[in-house]
């Protein structure tokens, strides 16, 4: 009997130092377990979001097909026609006026892409056939204006426009849903980076 005894008195010392090993006293005097080393953030069992970080100019947020293929479309007329306006014009900025030369070949070729792509019984939305009521009233402004007020009004307009079309070429390139326009938009953003590129330069 002396033996089961000891032993018995031996497991009665040893059990605080094993619950003081589990469980420590926090500041606000609550007992918390030593297995939770890691700090918020670190170790989490709780999987963060970062797929898709919202990042001001890096075309984070998920563009529909429907939205993509209605903004893509609006940019290439707004960008056609501002041009065009410019183009024609009396501007005496030769820099500028080749610049919009320079948009109507592109964008024009940007139309006659998404077309195509758009063909396919199983294309998830169709072209819009006018601009934007914003784009409307921007255009609207750079008639009424001549001169170096019009060079200046175009090429602000082509920076502004051109940031948001990177931006969303990016985006759905990055979270499109629709693989032939996913991968057009792809092919077509380094074009549209240069043209944003282009656009701050005649900007300065």
């Amino acid at each position: 009997m002396k033996p089961l005894a000891l032993t018995c008195a031996a497991l009665l010392i040893a059990s605080p130092v094993f619950a003081q090993s589990s469980t420590a006293p926090s500041n606000d005097g609550t007992m918390k377990s030593d297995t939770q080393t890691t700090s918020p953030g670190t170790n989490s069992t709780a999987t963060p979001n970062t797929a898709n970080p919202a990042k001001p100019g890096q075309g984070a947020s998920v563009v529909s097909t429907k939205d993509f293929v209605t903004k893509a479309a609006q940019s290439d007329m707004f960008e056609v026609q501002s041009s065009q306006l410019v183009s024609r014009s009396n501007i005496k900025d030769g820099a500028t006026k080749r610049f919009a030369q320079h948009m109507i070949e592109d964008h024009t070729k940007t139309t006659k892409e998404l077309k195509q792509l758009l063909q396919p019984a199983s294309a998830e939305a169709a072209a819009p056939k006018s601009m934007s009521k914003q784009q409307q009233q921007m255009l609207k402004k750079l008639k009424g204006l001549k001169g170096d007020a019009l060079a200046a009004e175009y090429r602000k307009e082509q920076v502004a426009a051109h940031e948001k079309a990177v931006d969303l070429f990016r985006a759905y390139s990055n979270t499109g849903d629709n693989e032939a326009l996913k991968k057009w938009a792809g092919d077509t953003l380094p074009a549209l980076e240069e043209h944003l590129k282009m656009a701050q330069g005649l900007a300065k």
